[in-house]
């Protein structure tokens, strides 16, 4: 054998060594403790859910799921953190639609691209409730129309994050309204005037919205998700009114997008088990998600089909980067 055979022989074996490695290390992963960064406080929706899908990874593997939250700038911290990690599977992001499509439209600069990302499971979606006061004259979608279109200087209207800005916009759109915008820099700040009567309506997410719904302290008049909340039964979807209008955030498992495919394969097998446990699965519809299974080309289709709605949404709702 001249020099550049054995040359040309240790290449091919090296690459051999390589990927038998790889596939290894795939079978076999995780053999250690994984991270998932959760980019929100404790005690939400988000951190809720990162330590269910915690608590199962833990039974399933054997190993631990430690969820670290790295809160601020809209997602952006946890997100650049996560981004910077190696794409071996053992750091993981509790990503949302925000973090995924909607900062890319709303923001000029952020501290990663979405495309840094490869979403592995969907751990469920939530839409938003349309409140006001209680003390309201208009209880139905149609009442409220009719006063908006009488009044419109007097509505007005709250935003505090993404979601609950493209929700009032979409719904105005639809119905030939004008809302009064007021920015917030919190939701707390928000619901607070609304019961006080300083603002006229609030998008909030289900999670948020429940306790005031439940305890009197404001109405919902809607919901933007396509079907009615099995929690809130006699709240019509506005899909009933306005066929087609579906505004909801989700709430996903990411990884660094070069993460090994067989690697994303197994932890969308893991979201897929955990959505699906029969111990978690009505804590999750507690939360108001609405959780289906979906394999990692139904996911890759998902993310792509919302980017498109979510930027379809924006130029209704006119909005320009900030």
């Amino acid at each position: 054998m001249n020099r550049r055979e054995f040359t040309l022989s240790l290449a091919a074996a090296s690459a051999l060594v390589a990927g038998a490695s790889r596939l290894a290390s795939a079978a076999e992963y995780p053999t250690r403790a994984v991270k998932i960064i959760c980019p929100f406080a404790p005690g939400g929706s988000g951190d809720i859910s990162a330590r269910l899908f915690a608590d199962h990874f833990k039974t399933a593997t054997g190993q631990t799921l430690v969820v670290e939250n790295r809160t601020g700038a809209s997602g952006g911290i946890g997100a650049a953190a996560v981004k910077s990690s190696d794409p071996d599977g053992y750091t993981l992001m509790l990503s949302t639609s925000s973090i995924l499509i909607a900062n890319e439209l709303f923001y000029k600069t952020l501290p990663y691209d979405p495309r840094d990302f490869a979403t592995v499971g969907i751990v469920g979606s939530t839409g938003m409730f349309m409140l006001v006061n209680p003390a309201t004259p208009y209880k139905t979608v149609a009442e409220f129309i009719a006063y908006a279109k009488a009044n419109p200087k007097d509505v007005l209207s709250a935003h505090f994050n993404t979601s609950s800005r493209i929700g009032a916009a979409i719904f105005a759109a639809r119905a030939g309204l004008t809302f009064n915008e007021i920015p917030y820099k919190d939701v707390g700040q928000a619901v607070t005037d609304l019961i006080g009567g300083r603002l006229t309506v609030v998008f909030l997410d289900t999670v948020a919205a429940a306790q005031h719904i439940q305890g009197g302290g404001l109405r919902a008049l809607g919901i933007t998700t396509g079907e009615r909340n099995k929690l809130y039964p006699d709240v019509p979807a506005l899909a009933e009114t306005f066929p087609g209008l579906e505004v909801f955030a989700f709430l996903s498992v990411s990884a660094p997008a070069k993460t090994p495919r067989d690697i994303q394969e197994k932890l969308n097998k893991l979201v897929v088990e955990t959505i699906q446990a029969p111990a978690i699965q009505p804590r999750l519809e507690q939360l108001g998600l609405i959780s289906k299974p979906m394999d990692l080309a139904a996911v890759d289709a998902f993310v792509e089909t919302e980017r498109k709605r979510w930027a379809e949404y924006v130029k209704i709702a006119k909005i320009e980067k900030e």
